[in-house]
């Protein structure tokens, strides 16, 4: 991810990840004015400097390979974990599709995501 400062407007997707929602309060658009931002320009991620840093010190970052299946093939696929908690993640990857981005949560009840 790229340090630097937008004029743009940009919104922490922080807002979405962390419980309470970004830690710098730049939930929603033209609020971050001023303040600089982690940018990853292939997935198109914006974190304000105290969400990135955050989720980089609570979970290390972890590389997930697996596949899915398609008409009785496998297709392999990889996952960076960004950000996990207790109840909730975030990362993003790609397969042989194109690129995606993942939030969700823990189900305490059924441990499932």
């Amino acid at each position: 991810m790229i340090l630097g400062t937008w004029k743009c407007g940009w919104a922490c997707q922080g807002a979405g990840i962390f419980e309470g929602g970004c830690l710098s309060g730049l939930n929603e658009y033209y609020m971050s004015k001023g303040h600089q931002l982690y940018y990853d320009p292939v997935w198109k991620i914006c974190l304000c400097v105290k969400c990135a840093e955050l989720g980089q010190t609570m979970q290390s970052v972890l590389k997930w390979y697996g596949y899915y299946e398609q008409g009785r093939k496998k297709y392999p696929m990889d996952f960076v974990l960004f950000y996990q908690s207790q109840v909730i993640f975030f990362g993003f990857g790609s397969d042989t599709v194109g690129k995606y981005v993942l939030k969700g949560t823990l189900d305490k009840n059924i441990k499932q995501v």
